[in-house]
């Protein structure tokens, strides 16, 4: 009597469903891949929108409507423009004891259109004290 040996290793069968598995996770995994590296490049866009947008408005921080009530700069990939209207009236500064200062300010509302390299342009609104000097400071005498 000849016994039936038992055959060593897999069949093609078994082959069959481990690629077909395999294959299964790589497309899953292709496509997490893909999605991710979609949303990375969507993230550094927008970082770089709001890094720009942050230096434009450092550099409009310290804008005086006033001497410059309209212009355009471009600052780390951001084209800014701005347009500004003085709202209300002038007003003199007055110092501490309680005499008239030697500036005079105005509050301006300040239109400011930024444009992007890689994005749409966002339009703000902003509101800035401009000031004008209208009298020498006396640098001989500091009390007075």
């Amino acid at each position: 009597m000849i016994k039936a040996r038992r055959q060593a290793g897999i069949s093609l069968i078994e082959v069959l469903a481990a690629m077909v598995i395999f294959s299964t996770s790589a497309v899953v995994l292709f496509d997490w891949v893909s999605q991710t590296a979609s949303r990375l490049a969507r993230l550094n866009v927008e970082q770089q929108q709001l890094f720009g947008e942050l230096s434009a408005m450092e550099f409009l921080r310290g804008l005086n409507p006033m001497s410059n009530p309209s212009g355009s700069i471009g600052l780390k990939g951001v084209k800014l423009s701005w347009q500004s209207q003085p709202e209300g009236v002038e007003a003199p500064v007055r110092r501490a004891a309680g005499g008239t200062g030697n500036y005079v300010v105005q509050l301006y509302k300040v239109e400011v259109l930024m444009a992007h390299e890689r994005a749409a342009p966002t339009r703000q609104t902003l509101y800035l004290a401009g000031w004008r000097q209208t009298t020498e400071v006396r640098r001989d005498m500091p009390f007075k």
